[in-house]
């Protein structure tokens, strides 16, 4: 018998998805943008390779979210926005930093006119009980995007606050934040005070966000620092629907003590640490 290297491909690839049969694994796929040669992993492991930190590339598809799970979750998130768990807070106006418009092709997929954050409201809403004022996005660059159809910038400095508070709340996320469980810091605000002081806040994978284009129900959810993360909204959009159907938009809350609560601040840096997440502000909000 005559072995061709077609035949050896074949025999190859029938080993792999009878091993993964057998082993009760579910296969799913990571799928270049440019419609290249998929990349397989197994299982429900995130698995970091070289085609998933280029840019451009996005999950294709993803285990299908148990029903019951599902519903938990945007129940929950739902009670979330329906309470509000603040007290004397003022949501700083972020429209002269936004960089991106909630309408605009968010930065994993900048060439996809329909993969936006359209869904999100305008205006002051409450999620995971504290309100924000969202006017769009300050979106800043990370490896995963900065060769896109659009370069953002690495940091947005002077956001001008003006205010004491005793917490400083955030709605915020990240595309394409490869291993959470690394808990590598992504982005950062610098804080500064009145007295010349300042003061560094880190965001990390795992920590204060996950991927912000995930299954349904994110497998990691239970690495978040609860409660001073919490997943805040979900939503989706005709991209996701037609391509990435079992994937939602996810956007967190993270709420950070401040360290000096009695001198007033009065200005924060957002600054990306440039690895591979791009991370994004929605919304700025102080107790």
């Amino acid at each position: 018998m005559t072995w061709t290297t077609s035949k050896v491909i074949a025999c190859a690839v029938g080993a792999c998805c009878l091993a993964a049969t057998l082993t009760g694994l579910t296969i799913w796929w990571i799928t270049p943008s440019n419609g290249s040669r998929d990349v397989p992993l197994a299982g429900n492991q995130q698995v970091q390779t070289t085609a998933e930190t280029r840019p451009g590339m996005t999950l294709r598809q993803y285990p299908v979210a148990d029903t019951r799970a599902l519903a938990e979750m945007e129940g929950k998130i739902k009670t979330r926005q329906d309470t509000k768990d603040t007290i004397g807070e003022t949501t700083i106006n972020l429209k002269n930093y936004v960089n991106a418009k909630l309408t605009d092709p968010l930065a994993d997929q900048p060439a996809e006119k329909e993969h936006t954050m359209a869904e999100l409201p305008e205006g002051i809403h409450i999620y995971a009980g504290v309100p924000f004022d969202v006017e769009g996005l300050i979106q800043l660059n990370g490896p995963s995007v900065e060769t896109g159809a659009q370069t953002w910038q690495t940091a947005v400095p002077n956001i001008a606050v003006g205010h004491l508070c005793r917490k400083l709340h955030l709605l915020q996320g990240a595309f394409n934040i490869v291993a959470p469980g690394a808990h590598i810091a992504f982005a950062k605000l610098v804080v500064h005070y009145a007295d010349g002081s300042q003061n560094e806040l880190e965001l990390s994978g795992g920590d204060q966000a996950l991927r912000c284009v995930d299954a349904q129900v994110p497998h990691e959810l239970d690495l978040l620092q609860a409660p001073r993360t919490e997943l805040a909204w979900v939503g989706t959009n005709p991209y996701l629907k037609k391509n990435n159907p079992t994937a939602l938009l996810h956007l967190y809350r993270t709420t950070f003590d401040n360290p000096k609560p009695d001198v007033q601040i009065t200005s924060i840096d957002y600054l990306s640490t440039m690895v591979n997440p791009a991370p994004f502000l929605a919304g700025l909000t102080l107790e």
